[in-house]
């Protein structure tokens, strides 16, 4: 029976040292004399006095279930070795502990052909020594911790020409070069692009171009464009989302996957959402553009996979040409775009939001809650707006309009009020204070509601101001098409608890017009339609809510011609005429 019984395990790694390209063989074997493990290294070249390279290391994988803490390593060389490795469980070799021994460099003498010890090491006898081995460079998979990539590859690095070995054995040099287009295939002139130990900004074609890269695993491109977070992104592009979220309307664009992938988990979910109404109302301020290749780009188009962050580069070619197309984060429905003359793809809708204020007398001093109502409430997705408040000051803005679900206010400096509404219902239609039944009769929706206290007396109309900026001015129908939004400051009672009736609109009309009237108190109505001989064409009994309200008269229900109107209710009555064309 032999006296020592040696197993070769593996023999890996054919490792150049400088640039002659001088090799190192490493191996693992187990003792069973001593129930040790041994890490000898032959080199193809004689050299006395090689100085290793502090840093040089060797990775060992060991079974799983050994505790997690270094292994005593005992070291026959100059230069201690330790195990400091700070990964022992990784994800990536479920059943392995994995353990990386570092040396603090010293002399060694290499002679061609001849096998060196390095150090030894040893496990519990009730380990199968045929499961340790050592870790095997490009093909066993990479390590990634919580911050980086580990690189756990073997090397021997000689300490006087570390650079040289980097370059022609750890790293890789390599000329890259590529252009970056937006979604659109518009260039993108002046992204900070850094790859390696080089950065460029690219040039008025997109191109940018590196010579001499030193490229390893842990290499990634990285890009810099600064840009306002909120730039292309609006209400309309929460409507999008949660189109998509919901169902009612997924996704058909590759630039909407990745756009959509605000936190880069490679998921699409309602924080993401959260995130984009958290931009919109100037909360988040952390998104910008995102870089993708363009072959990922393409096959997003058919995957329907969102795209990860991480951008590697290849080092299989010694020259390496990619693509990249930058997405504006958060910008879903595809309406930021660089060239300020190529309008976006949202529609303008025909239709229009009207907000009826009534504009009656403020005095200095007093208290005053400003409902903003409107008739077309059913036609509404979201809006969004700004308010300028003049000369009066405002008054819990916050707690007023807590009241209503999904409406976000912000009070910027200079009296500046933003607000942006939309309905977390997509697909459903939303009902506020609307009747069950269908009628021609309606009251109106009060979309917001502002508390100031004036600084001076005057009109309604003298402190407040619609304004299209630091956030546009505009609302979405229930396509998710842009629709116009404009204030109507209608005439107040001249009377406080009286009855006040305006003009219809449109005046004259064809197919059908609006009546509005506004009512101090909820109370019985009646509306009585006459042509001009005076008979009675239409009658309209109803209750009537405080504030604005509204009938919708169908031209299918009145004759052509001239028409009048009388308004009877409790607080007075009036009345006024309306043209139905012919």
């Amino acid at each position: 029976m032999k006296t020592q019984s040696t197993l070769l395990f593996f023999l890996l790694l054919l490792l150049g040292l400088n640039v002659n390209a001088q090799k190192v063989d490493l191996s693992l074997r187990f003792n069973a004399q001593n129930a040790s493990y041994e890490v000898f290294a032959k080199p193809d070249f004689t050299k006395g006095e090689f100085l290793i390279g502090a840093g040089s290391q060797v990775t060992v994988i060991i079974p799983s279930d050994f505790q997690d803490e270094p292994l005593a390593v005992n070291t026959f060389t100059e230069g201690q070795w330790i195990d400091q490795s700070p990964i022992y469980k990784p994800s990536e070799l479920a059943e392995s502990d994995l353990h990386t021994f570092i040396s603090e460099g010293g002399v060694l003498n290499f002679v061609k052909g001849e096998e060196l010890k390095l150090f030894s090491f040893v496990l519990p006898l009730s380990y199968d020594h045929k499961k340790v081995r050592l870790f095997i460079n490009k093909k066993d998979p990479t390590i990634r911790g919580q911050n980086r990539t580990k690189n756990l590859n073997n090397f021997i690095a000689n300490d006087l020409s570390l650079t040289d070995f980097y370059r022609q054995n750890y790293s890789i040099v390599k000329d890259i070069k590529g252009h970056l287009k937006d979604w659109r295939g518009y260039p993108m002139e002046g992204v900070g692009v850094k790859v390696g130990n080089q950065s460029m900004t690219s040039l008025y074609d997109g191109r940018f171009e590196y010579q001499n890269v030193l490229v390893d695993e842990l290499t990634n491109f990285s890009f810099e464009k600064a840009i306002d977070p909120k730039a292309g992104i609006n209400a309309a592009d929460l409507i999008r989302f949660q189109q998509h979220l919901s169902g009612e309307k997924k996704f058909d664009q590759p630039f909407q996957w990745i756009a959509a992938d605000l936190d880069g988990s490679g998921t699409i979910t309602y924080d993401d959402l959260d995130r984009l109404k958290a931009v919109l109302n100037g909360e988040n301020t952390e998104i910008g553009w995102r870089f993708v290749p363009t072959t990922d780009f393409e096959k997003a188009a058919t995957s329907r996979k969102p795209i990860g962050k991480e951008i590697a580069i290849s080092k299989s070619e010694r020259i390496y040409s990619i693509d990249f197309v930058g997405v504006k984060l958060g910008d879903v429905n595809g309406s930021y775009t660089l060239k300020p003359d190529i309008p976006n793809d949202i529609e303008p809708s025909p239709k229009a939001l009207t907000i009826n204020l009534l504009n009656k007398e403020l005095k200095a001093g007093e208290n005053y809650v400003i409902p903003f109502s409107t008739n077309d409430f059913a036609l509404l997705t979201a809006y969004q707006l700004t308010l300028k408040i003049e000369k009066a000051e405002i008054t819990q803005l916050e707690n007023t309009f807590r009241k209503k679900p999904g409406l976000s206010l912000k009070q910027l400096p200079k009296d500046i009020v933003t607000a942006n509404w939309i309905n977390d219902k997509i697909g459903r239609r939303v009902a506020v204070n609307q009747p069950v039944k269908e009628s021609s009769h309606q009251s109106e929706t009060a979309i917001l509601e502002l508390e100031i206290v004036p600084q001076m007396d005057g009109l309604l109309s003298d402190f407040v101001t619609l304004l299209d900026n630091p956030q546009p001015t505009e609302a979405y129908d229930t396509d998710g098409q842009v629709m116009a939004l404009q204030l109507l400051f209608r005439k107040a009672p001249d009377e406080e608890g009286t009855l006040e009736l305006y003009q219809n609109r449109p005046n004259p009309f064809k197919e059908t017009t609006t009546i509005d009237y506004y009512l101090p108190k909820d109370g019985a109505i009646k509306l009585t339609l006459t042509n001009e001989a005076g008979q009675v064409v239409k009658v309209y009994q109803e209750t009537g809510k405080e504030g604005f309200n509204y009938f919708t008269i169908s031209g299918e229900d009145v004759p052509k011609g001239l028409i009048y109107y009388l308004l009877e209710t409790d607080f007075g009555k009036m009345s006024k005429k309306m043209l139905h064309l012919y």
